[in-house]
């Protein structure tokens, strides 16, 4: 066999469960493989400002002043 985890079972058979171990976690398992990265954090990150979500919020860029209403608007039909 090529792969030695896997094994076969005829279909009229259960196969078997394995076990949990119930010490473990995944970030144990995670960290046991090596396949847990480490977190870089860069200072440009840590120092760039925050910005608050009101400064997007403003009425400054004009959309507040259109009017939509265009019930006082004519259309000429020749």
């Amino acid at each position: 066999m090529l792969n030695s985890p896997l094994t076969e079972y005829p279909r009229n058979r259960r196969a078997t469960v394995i076990p949990a171990r119930q010490d473990s976690s995944i970030l144990d398992w995670l960290e046991g493989s090596g396949r847990l990265i480490p977190r870089n954090i860069s200072e440009s990150d840590i120092s760039q400002p925050e910005t608050e979500i009101s400064d997007f919020l403003g009425a400054e860029d004009g959309i507040a002043d259109i009017d939509y209403d265009d019930d006082n608007t004519s259309l000429d039909e020749d």
